[in-house]
């Protein structure tokens, strides 16, 4: 599974463990309560679906255990639907009690370096592994609203390569209200010459675009960021279809999220889903992007697909797509490719 978000794969009831044990109130009343107020009641924007996201994390911000806690979590939650190998992705800056912009709760801050919130995220990983067999590797984050903490996003790529850390991504922000501001439309000259330095670098990129936003932004994602992949993508289509054209001739690979696709508006309910337009010519595969917020498994985003008009072998493909996609070294592609047509008697 390639597109995780880790501030987006917390249990709801670690959260209110945390909450209580914080004396942190979240607005929840109860369990219930936060399962209701975290998913968005009916598809609107990309800015409703975020807008729990700065509240619940008021928990984990500046925590190492609650980070490592949290890492751990989703790694064994994914382990535990059949995933055996996952790229999850994180603002780690926006961790880090010193540099986050988010509230904080009450009580020590352990995080006050980004360099100590990967090393807490990949201890959690690093322990899952250990017991539940998953690999589960990191993609960092760059934040649009902060492209000065693009480079330093760059330098710990660089830095921790082979050490669990295999690429760098570039999303949205926390905007207040809906504004030119939602969504992937900023694209600062910072963050362009940081996935520059990251390709002579040998590092690994995917971007999120096309998903709140228009076609040009996966167009530009590719040739002004140097994407390997396209985070989302489902704007490709659109207005005559020449992003799309340009992703299949750079062979670039769509990460496709379908549940989060429709509670974000990204696509309608009354359109075919574009992922039945990939199936025949693009590279894919799915993944959960949000479960705190969508409420959903790996498993719940293959039955929707399969709702949509994938068959069984189409999944299959997905996870070969994956496979041939992920950003491990060849080698370890190889074996991973092994492992799962082994576990899925295709050997």
């Amino acid at each position: 599974m390639l597109h995780t978000h880790l501030d987006g794969h917390i249990r709801h009831t670690t959260l209110m463990e945390y909450s209580k044990k914080k004396k942190i109130d979240l607005g929840y009343a109860n369990l219930q309560d936060c399962l209701k107020k975290t998913r968005p009641s009916k598809p609107s924007t990309l800015q409703n679906y975020l807008k729990e996201m700065p509240n619940y994390l008021r928990v984990i911000v500046g925590d190492r255990d609650a980070l490592t806690r949290i890492a751990y979590e989703a790694a064994v939650d994914q382990a535990n639907c059949g995933v055996i190998y996952s790229e999850m992705r994180l603002f780690a800056q926006m961790m880090s009690s010193s540099m986050s912009s988010l509230p904080k709760g009450s009580g020590p801050m352990t995080l006050n370096t980004t360099r100590e919130v990967v090393d807490a995220t990949l201890a959690g990983f690093a322990k899952a592994e250990q017991e539940c067999g998953i690999k589960a590797r990191l993609v960092l984050a760059c934040f649009r609203d902060k492209p000065e903490w693009a480079d330093e996003v760059v330098t710990l790529c660089q830095e921790y390569k082979g050490k669990g850390v295999v690429g760098m991504d570039v999303c949205g922000v926390f905007a207040p209200k809906q504004t030119a501001k939602e969504g992937e439309e900023i694209l600062h000259p910072q963050v362009i010459q940081a996935f520059k330095k990251a390709a002579t670098l040998g590092v690994h990129r995917t971007a999120h675009a096309g998903e709140a936003g228009p076609p040009s932004n996966i167009a530009r994602a590719i040739t002004e960021l140097g994407a390997e992949r396209i985070g989302h993508g489902y704007a490709a289509m659109r207005e005559g279809g020449e992003a799309f054209k340009l992703a299949i001739s750079k062979k670039i690979h769509f990460e496709v999220c379908p549940n989060s696709s429709y509670l974000t508006g990204a696509v309608k309910p009354t359109e075919e889903h574009p992922m039945m337009a990939y199936k025949h010519n693009a590279s894919f595969s799915m993944s959960t992007d949000d479960p705190t917020i969508t409420h959903t498994d790996i498993d719940d985003e293959y039955w929707l697909a399969l709702r949509q008009g994938l068959s069984p072998q189409d999944i299959i493909k997905t996870n070969h797509d994956a496979i041939d996609n992920c950003f491990l070294p060849p080698e370890e592609k190889k074996a991973l490719r092994k492992w799962f047509d082994e576990l899925n008697g295709l050997a």
